[in-house]
């Protein structure tokens, strides 16, 4: 990726899929945003939950900030069908000097079990093997979230290890997290 003055002119990579649009998060999302951040089932495995509109403005700030410094991009996952938000999409955290990124996604319950993932995901690890030349992508995921592990290993990605009480939940519990990865010469 570039940096933040050459990003000025760069257009947004926006993709689609048979039945998804993934475009750029833009400040219209912010009540959809709120309502996946703000419902328990979203967030049971997330660092953070909003309440508010106002709380939402962080996230906004943090998917802009990754485009506009390209350290990341952030697709909303727009479903064709009914125009309907289903959630988010993105690569983030690029290192350009180890050709790597970390991979992550939330859905709102509505649109869980639809194949949404399994359609666009093929897209985004594209975009990140070949429109970024990145060689390696990473998951990192909470041991008990069962549901993206399953995910994430449909796509190939290999389980590396995991990493003892690494972080805090919200509910100030340590938490292990598991560290699986995609190389590009896995394809």
């Amino acid at each position: 990726m570039t940096g933040p003055s050459e990003n000025q002119c760069m257009e947004f990579p926006e993709i689609k899929t048979e039945r998804c649009v993934l475009r750029q998060v833009v400040p219209e999302d912010k009540p959809d945003i709120l309502r996946g951040l703000s419902n328990p089932a979203v967030t049971e495995f997330m660092p953070i939950h909003y309440s508010t509109i106002d709380e939402v403005e962080n996230q906004m700030e943090f998917y802009k900030n990754h485009w506009d410094f390209q350290t990341g991009v952030f697709w909303v996952i727009e479903w064709s069908e009914s125009n309907a938000f289903a959630g988010v999409m993105g690569l983030y955290d690029v290192n350009l000097f180890h050709h790597s990124v970390e991979w992550g996604f939330w859905l709102l319950p509505e649109f869980r079990g639809k194949g949404i993932i399994a359609e666009t995901a093929p897209y985004i690890m594209d975009y990140a093997f070949n429109d970024l030349n990145l060689n390696r992508i990473k998951a990192e995921i909470e041991t008990q979230n069962t549901a993206s592990i399953r995910v994430i290993q449909k796509f190939g990605f290999i389980q590396e290890g995991i990493l003892r009480q690494c972080e805090i939940n919200r509910n100030g519990e340590y938490i292990d997290l598991m560290i699986f990865s995609r190389l590009k010469s896995d394809l």
